[in-house]
C-alpha cells in the first residue's frame, strides 16, 4: 500500500513539474475588422514577426485581412489591414513565410460562378505588394481550399481542382478522372508564377476513388525544393513527395491509417509529424470512432512509427477535429478542436493541446487552451519562432449572438532547458 501511495505521489509531482513548465498567457483578441465575423485564422512566423490572417465575413461579403504580432505575441496593428477585398467572396486563407516575405493564398469568387486560387505577398512591415492579387489557379470549375509552404527556394501552392464530369457516367469505375484532384504551382518570392500551367500533383488512386475525389492538401518542406504532402482520398490518408514543383513518386497509401480529412504537418528538420482527424462532421450518422491520427513519416516515405498513435490522452473515443501541429524547438505541439457537452448535454467546441517528443512519445496529458461552454472556440492555428514561443489563435464565438465572432490569441512560452 505504501509503495502504491509513493508511486502515486511521484507521478503527481512529475505531472505538476512538467505542467509548471508551461506558461500560457491570458487570452487576448485580434482587433475586429469593422463589425464582421472572423473565421478560419492562419498564422506564420518570419523575421521576428508573426502574420495572422483570417476571413472577415462570409458569403458575398467575405474579405481577407490580417494583423502582425511581434516576437512576444503583442499585436502590432491597431486595426486589421486588408489583404484582399475583391468583388464577391474571398475565403479560407493560408499563409507561409519565405524569401523575406509572407505569402497569403485563398480561394476567390470574384468571377461570380466558381472558385479560383489567388495569392499576395505581404512584407514584414504589413505592406500588401499585389493589392489586386496574383491569379494562381484559375479556369473552369472549382479551384479551391489551397495550402502554401516555402520549399527553400519558392512558395509551393497546392489546391483541389475539380476534374471530369461525373454526370456522364454511372460510376467512377468508368470515369477514373472524376472528382477533385490536387494541383500545384510555384511562386517566387518576387511574386512571379513559375508554373503558368498548373501541375497535376495527385489524383485519387483507383482503389480509393469517390465522388468527392481528394481532400484538402497539406505540405511541408523536407529540404530545398523537396516537399512531403498529404491529402485524403476516400477514407484513406495518402502521402506523396514533390521535388521542384513536380510529383516525384506515386501516392503512398497509409494502409494502417484510416483517416477522413484535414492533414497537417510539423517538422523538427529531421522527421516530419503528420496529424489528421477521422471525425467526419457530416451530421446524422457522422463518424464517431477512432477520432485521431498521428504518425512520424520519414523522407523516404516509410513510416517511422508502425501504427497511428492517439493525439488525445482521453483515448480512442476522444473527438479530435481540425488538428494542427508545430515544432517549438524542443518538442512537437498538437492543438485541436475538441467537441464537448455541457451539463445540459448541449454540444460546444473547446481547444485542447498536447506535447510530444521527437519520437512521437507523449510528454503530457491534454492541456486546455479554451473551454467555455457559453463561448465556443473553433479551428485553431499555431506558429512558433522555433525558440520556445508559440502563438495559438482560433475562432472565438460569443455567447451573445449580437456580438461578432473574434480571433482569440494565447501565447505559449516554453521554460524547458
Amino acid at each position: 500500500m505504501r509503495f502504491l501511495l509513493l508511486c502515486l505521489f511521484f507521478s503527481v509531482v512529475m505531472v505538476f513539474t512538467s505542467l509548471s513548465q508551461i506558461d500560457l498567457s491570458k487570452e487576448v483578441f485580434a482587433p475586429s475588422y469593422g463589425n464582421t465575423d472572423a473565421f478560419r485564422p492562419c498564422i506564420a512566423f518570419g523575421k521576428d514577426v508573426y502574420l495572422l490572417v483570417w476571413q472577415a465575413g462570409r458569403n458575398e461579403q467575405a474579405d481577407i485581412v490580417g494583423v502582425r504580432l511581434d516576437k512576444s505575441g503583442l499585436v502590432m496593428d491597431k486595426e486589421p489591414f486588408v489583404i484582399s477585398s475583391a468583388q464577391d467572396s474571398q475565403e479560407q486563407p493560408r499563409v507561409a513565410f519565405g524569401g523575406g516575405v509572407f505569402f497569403v493564398v485563398w480561394h476567390d469568387l470574384r468571377n461570380g460562378k466558381d472558385w479560383d486560387v489567388y495569392g499576395v505577398r505581404v512584407t514584414c512591415d504589413g505592406k500588401v505588394l499585389e493589392p489586386g492579387g496574383i491569379a494562381i489557379g484559375v479556369g473552369e470549375r472549382n479551384q479551391c481550399e489551397p495550402d502554401v509552404c516555402w520549399d527553400g527556394k519558392n512558395f509551393q501552392v497546392l489546391w483541389r481542382g475539380m476534374q471530369g464530369d461525373k454526370s456522364e457516367a454511372p460510376g467512377l469505375s468508368t470515369l477514373p478522372s472524376a472528382g477533385y484532384h490536387i494541383f500545384g504551382a510555384r511562386v517566387s518570392s518576387q511574386g512571379k508564377i513559375l508554373d503558368e500551367t498548373p501541375v497535376l500533383i495527385a489524383k485519387p488512386p483507383r482503389e480509393y476513388q469517390t465522388p468527392r475525389g481528394m481532400g484538402k492538401p497539406s505540405a511541408i518542406c523536407l529540404s530545398e525544393g523537396h516537399l512531403l504532402c498529404a491529402a485524403r482520398s476516400g477514407h484513406q490518408m495518402c502521402v506523396w513527395r514533390i521535388v521542384d514543383g513536380k510529383p516525384a513518386n506515386d501516392i503512398t497509401l497509409l494502409t494502417k491509417c484510416k483517416g477522413f480529412d484535414y492533414p497537417a504537418f510539423a517538422s523538427n528538420g529531421k522527421v516530419p509529424l503528420l496529424v489528421w482527424t477521422t471525425f467526419r462532421d457530416g451530421g446524422g450518422r457522422s463518424s464517431g470512432a477512432g477520432n485521431f491520427g498521428m504518425l512520424l513519416v520519414n523522407p523516404e516515405m516509410s513510416l517511422a512509427t508502425a501504427e497511428p498513435s492517439s493525439i488525445s490522452s482521453m483515448g480512442k473515443n476522444a473527438l479530435v477535429k481540425h488538428p494542427v501541429a508545430v515544432w517549438d524547438g524542443k518538442r512537437y505541439i498538437v492543438i485541436w478542436t475538441s467537441p464537448q457537452l455541457d451539463r445540459k448535454k448541449i454540444p460546444y467546441e473547446a481547444i485542447m493541446m498536447r506535447f510530444f517528443a521527437e519520437d512521437g512519445t507523449a510528454l503530457e496529458n491534454d492541456v486546455t487552451v479554451v473551454n467555455e461552454p457559453s463561448s465556443p472556440a473553433y479551428l485553431p492555428t499555431a506558429s512558433s519562432d522555433g525558440c520556445g514561443t508559440t502563438i495559438i489563435a482560433y475562432e472565438r464565438h460569443p455567447p451573445d449572438g449580437n456580438q461578432p465572432v473574434r480571433i482569440g490569441i494565447r501565447i505559449l512560452s516554453s521554460k524547458q532547458k
